[in-house]
């Protein structure tokens, strides 16, 4: 009896051993892997390297657009013993037939199984394969990065850590014989309301090449915030240089972001789409990250944060880059028909430097009691400022629908009202707790364009807010109007 025990467990050790070794065989570990990198704190400690028991498992479903480009994303994660990350993909271009798939398994916190989890759609690359072949000949390229304050690089601990910058460095190290202009269009607490009105004056005169795209942390939910947004992408996808655009999602502290939203609209127009949520935050999910490996508040990333999302937008344009030596250089231009009525396709901004070149849709009638400075600084210099309450300042404005956006979040910040054609419809209160007003004059006219006489009176009450309540209540700062003229 006791013989036949002794070769039982002679037997359960000899098998458990075999086991481990296959084991070992079939899994890269995360010391050895070229795939695991030290960017600044990405080093991981013990606590979070201890994965919860069980097995999580992601799938992403192949995607085909009307222009025969399809992409697959697939992949799973084992947090049970292995912690490692299977992921495949193709990318197949208009132009090419041929597609390579290939299945790996990766340490499910390296960047290359970040990567296989983010990158939601590979989009077709042509766009900006034509980028990249004016680069490759010596030509000049302009990128823009376009987004909220996340995009301007708030957090990150300069102006070069923010993820836009990286990207730029990454390009024009990729492509030394080409002069790489970069233009950071992001502004803090913006969304893509904002965003289709601006892009005429903050994008479009560059005539980029490339356009990186984020807005899921600042939009709303809902149709018209769709609508912003797919006439945003529309606008960008039909200006003069027929950009290539990359759409990265970011997240908050708990996972939430707009993404599934934007995804809905950005698959319509078969774009690259990059999930910084699906890439980290799922590391978050599984408790082998914290979230302040990521960012020091609730939206915004640090350094490492930028550098990651970077990683990711830069891993597809690698990918993209291989594809260059079979590029017969065409681009599809055509959109299509759109998801949403894309009403404000054709916004623009009126603010005090554009006002002339658009009269037909603003003109001044009187300054009143406000002056325009030459440069009042930031990234909407050119603004109308309260001096007194002397006189109303004065304006005229035509458009289907008109909204004004002004400063708040000012300690001095006053309270001025609002008429519209003699009547007086609000107040504008520069104290409130949050960057921008966001005050609607006109609601969209779906009968057509109308015009508005706009008075704004400076005034001597007490501002309502936080900010401003025990401020001098003297200082109200116009930024632009947000004109909708068709």
């Amino acid at each position: 009896m006791k013989k036949h025990i002794s070769w039982l467990v002679i037997a359960l050790v000899t098998f458990s051993l075999l086991a481990a070794s296959c084991q070992r065989t079939d899994t890269p570990s995360a010391e050895t892997s070229s795939q695991t990198t030290d960017r600044e704190t990405a080093s991981t400690t013990a606590a979070e390297a201890s994965a919860p028991s069980g097995t999580l498992s992601e799938e992403k479903t192949d995607r085909t657009v009307p222009n025969g480009s399809t992409s697959t994303r697939a992949g799973s994660a084992t947090t049970a013993k292995t912690d490692t990350y299977e992921g495949s993909s193709t990318m197949t271009t208009s132009n090419t037939s041929k597609t390579a798939s290939t299945t790996k398994k990766y340490p499910v916190q390296s960047l290359e199984a970040q990567y296989q989890r983010g990158l939601l759609d590979a989009g077709n690359p042509d766009r900006l394969l034509k980028a990249m072949r004016k680069a490759q000949n010596g030509e000049v390229v302009t990128m823009v990065a376009l987004g909220g304050s996340i995009t301007e690089r708030y957090a990150a601990s300069a102006q070069d850590k923010a993820y836009g910058e990286l990207v730029a460095a990454w390009w024009r190290s990729a492509f030394p014989k080409s002069e790489l202009k970069f233009y950071n269009a992001g502004i803090a607490s913006s969304g893509t309301h904002m965003a289709v009105h601006r892009i005429v004056d903050d994008v479009l005169p560059y005539a980029p090449d490339v356009v990186l795209v984020d807005f899921a942390v600042n939009d709303g939910i809902g149709m018209e915030s769709s609508e912003y947004y797919e006439s945003m992408l529309r606008r960008l996808l039909n200006s003069q240089n027929k950009p290539g655009l990359i759409c990265i999602f970011f997240c908050r502290s708990d996972g939430s972001s707009t993404q599934s939203q934007q995804v809905s609209v950005a698959k319509r127009y078969n774009l690259p789409m990059l999930s910084y949520k699906d890439a980290a935050y799922y590391l978050v999910e599984l408790g082998l990250w914290k979230w302040s490996k990521l960012s020091p508040d609730t939206v915004h990333p640090n350094n490492y944060g930028h550098q990651l999302a970077s990683d990711l937008i830069v891993r597809y344009l690698e990918e993209v880059r291989e594809k260059l030596p079979a590029y017969d250089g065409k681009v599809d231009a055509t959109l299509g028909t759109p998801l949403t009525p894309t009403r404000f396709e054709d916004a623009f901004k009126v603010d005090a430097a554009n006002l002339s070149r658009q009269s037909a849709h603003c003109r001044l009638i009187s300054m009143g009691g406000f002056v325009s400075p030459a440069k009042t600084g930031g990234k909407m210099p050119f603004s109308w400022v309260a001096q007194n309450t002397a006189e109303p300042l004065v304006f005229e404005v035509t458009g289907r629908s008109v909204q004004l956006i002004y400063r708040c979040n000012d300690a001095n910040g006053g309270v001025a009202t609002v008429k519209v054609n003699g009547r007086e419809v609000g107040t504008l209160d520069a104290g409130q707790p949050w960057d921008f007003g966001n005050f609607v004059i006109a609601p969209y006219n779906a009968a057509g364009t109308d015009t508005y006489r706009v008075e704004i009176q400076m005034t001597d009450r007490a501002s309502s807010g936080d900010v401003g309540k025990n401020g001098k209540h003297n200082v109200m700062q116009l930024y632009y109007f947000m004109i909708d003229p068709t």
